[in-house]
């Protein structure tokens, strides 16, 4: 991903989101696109926990990953339970909105770091 925009350019006041629905390759996208990930302040990702085939990562692998890069899950919405599948949203630090989120773990994780 990061040699799709080589020389784009998004300002620092600008809230970039990145939409991901890649059926399977989200963990791919994220990593073959670190610098593009770097400028982005909010994620919507696909998340899925039964997925057609062994090569789909997981959504606790991805959600490291996401972890990982800076990452706080927001909040999820577009749930099918039927299918185990539902769509996350990530936001930088300085988006999270605690009083907004249903994720006691995410919330404990940002709590931690505002004692820092």
């Amino acid at each position: 991903m990061d040699g799709m925009w080589p020389r784009m350019e998004i300002h620092p006041e600008d809230n970039t989101l990145l939409w991901l629905d890649c059926e399977g390759m989200e963990l791919g996208a994220l990593r073959g696109g670190l610098k593009f990930v770097e400028m982005v302040d909010v994620i919507n990702i696909e998340m899925t926990a039964n997925p057609p085939s062994n090569e789909w990562p997981s959504p606790v692998e991805v959600h490291e990953e996401l972890k990982r890069l800076g990452f706080y899950r927001q909040w999820t919405h577009t749930n099918r339970i039927h299918i185990g599948q539902y769509d996350a949203i990530y936001v930088r630090s300085k988006l999270f909105n605690p009083r907004a989120c249903s994720d006691p773990e995410e919330m404990k994780r940002f709590e931690e770091l505002e004692v820092l």
